[in-house]
């Protein structure tokens, strides 16, 4: 078993060197997806009573791990196939997105609203200082405007970053840190890392991507540099993590917290080992639900309506009396929605969904939008559908994606600056 693990590692690995070398977007989508797939099985293999403990799932047969194996790697398989032919097509892109004309007066209209949404994230900071910890999150995650805008801080400081670096203009920066300031105080009041780390490896694309990185001995200084951007991120994400409910008082930092990263019992059982062994329970007890599979999508791809997530009925049905956030992820709706046929139809619809992505939203000529859009694809698509379900494919354009644009042809206009980041 602990060969057959290694091997789907390895597996996995040239996929996504394959894969990434001709799209990076892409290939950060299928590096998330394997990673939540193939953890939860190394985990198996490594110490299955523990992921019993952890994920409240025991499994007793064996061959419950072999059907895992086989649908998430031919799912994977297939959605290989069809990324990388996405990758290779030339695409016709469609007129520019929001047209707007680069005025002062827009630039304006887009300060008013940092000033606006800074006031209202350092309202409710102040107003719930006391209260916010990492055990009890229902201040904030119960106003979906707060949470909005906290994913869209991370935004504003990219714009102005841009803003401030072509031209020195230093207003939009200033209001950019009335925005960021109060957002990462509540962010890291709460521990929550759901939000900050998506943002940041949208970040990382930027960087990848004007760098135009290979996964190749050639690009081994690139490389180096984003790795050690990697443990920069790894260590942030650990202080959170190692500090999430306690006073300010105790916060620690230490380069042990780097290091017990990358031990192996660290690595194989945070909160990704669940997800997959959500699959397998949904295997063993042949869990198929088309039109629970349906309506959840259609329910919770409208913001202001609450759905039960494939995530939440696999939690009901182990019945355990919890309810596990990230009980569910993309494979398993696949298998939720028809069996083993869902190795192909899932696949298609992530390979139409980036097309059109491709299509109408990438200029192709404009570079700087065209990062812009990447960085929006890996932030608010890329992790959270590799540990969610397919109406994020829809629901993050109305709730993201335009309203982005609309900022950044606000602050831009038509035609992006000459940004300072320019390809090498």
């Amino acid at each position: 078993m602990i060969s057959l693990s290694i091997l789907s590692g390895l597996l996995s690995l040239y996929w996504i060197i394959s894969l990434f070398n001709k799209s990076i977007i892409l290939g950060l989508l299928f590096a998330f997806l394997q990673i939540y797939i193939y953890i939860p099985f190394a985990a198996r293999c490594f110490d299955s009573n523990l992921v019993d403990i952890v994920s409240h799932i025991t499994i007793t047969d064996d061959t419950i791990l072999y059907k895992y194996l086989f649908f998430c790697y031919s799912q994977s398989f297939f959605l290989f196939l069809l990324l990388k032919k996405l990758s290779i097509i030339k695409i016709k892109h469609k007129p520019n997105f929001l047209n707007l004309n680069k005025t002062s007066k827009n630039l304006n209209i887009y300060n008013i609203i940092q000033v606006l949404i800074g006031i209202y994230l350092s309202y409710n900071l102040l107003v719930n200082y006391s209260s916010l910890n990492y055990f009890d999150q229902l201040a904030v995650k119960s106003n979906i405007i707060w949470v909005l805008l906290l994913e869209y801080s991370f935004v504003f400081l990219l714009i102005d970053f841009w803003l401030y670096a072509d031209n020195k203009i230093i207003k939009p920066l200033l209001l950019g840190l009335l925005i960021f300031i109060p957002a990462f105080i509540t962010l890291f009041k709460i521990g929550n890392r759901g939000i900050a780390m998506p943002a940041l490896l949208g970040y990382m694309y930027i960087y990848l991507r004007t760098k135009k990185i290979k996964l190749s001995i050639k690009y081994l200084k690139n490389i180096t540099i984003a790795s050690f951007a990697i443990l920069i991120i790894i260590g942030f994400s650990q202080f959170v993590r190692v500090n999430r409910g306690h006073d300010s008082s105790k916060h620690e930092f230490s380069l042990d917290m780097i290091g017990d990263f990358f031990d192996l019992s660290v690595i194989l059982f945070q909160d990704y080992t669940v997800p997959g062994n959500s699959l397998m329970y949904s295997i063993q007890k042949n869990i198929i639900d088309p039109s629970f599979v349906i309506e959840s999508n259609i329910g919770n791809g409208i913001f202001f309506l609450d759905y039960p997530t494939i995530a939440l009925d696999i939690s009901k049905r182990i019945n355990t009396g919890e309810v596990f956030g990230v009980g569910g992820f993309f494979p398993i709706e696949g298998f939720y929605l028809c069996g083993y046929l869902g190795i192909f139809v899932m696949p298609i619809v992530v390979m139409l969904f980036y097309y059109l992505y491709f299509k109408y939203l990438m200029t192709g000529k404009d570079k700087q939008y065209d990062l812009f859009i990447g960085f929006l694809i890996c932030a608010f698509i890329s992790f959270n559908l590799a540990r969610g379900q397919s109406y994020l494919l829809f629901k993050s354009i109305y709730m993201y994606i335009i309203p982005c644009c609309f900022l950044y042809r606000l602050a831009f206009g038509n035609k992006g600056n000459n940004y300072v980041l320019r390809e090498s």
